[in-house]
């Protein structure tokens, strides 16, 4: 878990062995047993044993000293392999620089 802007981001990895998973990252900003400030991150179509991003941005700053309680769930989608496998085939190029 590392500091983001004013949220934070954590690598995620599915431990799968052979499934895709969509990973849902939820984290609950709370200080002194207060109500939560939350954020949330979804990871669409992630393959077996690959790892993710995962930027967690609350929707207000949480206050300082606040403790953050991590919590990840997960699904096997139907359509998952199928758009995984068509995501691996993307291949970008070098980075062009467009004059004005």
């Amino acid at each position: 878990l590392v500091p983001w802007g004013g949220g934070h981001a954590l690598l995620v990895t599915n431990v799968s062995r052979n499934q895709v998973l969509t990973i849902g990252v939820h984290a609950a900003y709370k200080r002194d047993g207060g109500a939560a400030i939350e954020a949330a991150a979804s990871l669409p179509d992630v393959p077996p044993g690959q790892r993710r991003a995962a930027v967690l941005m609350p929707s207000s700053t949480p206050p300082a000293g606040s403790e953050v309680e991590i919590s990840v769930d997960w699904v096997a989608g139907p359509d998952g392999e199928r758009r995984a496998a068509a995501a691996a085939q993307i291949v970008f190029g070098s980075p062009v620089r467009i004059a004005r």
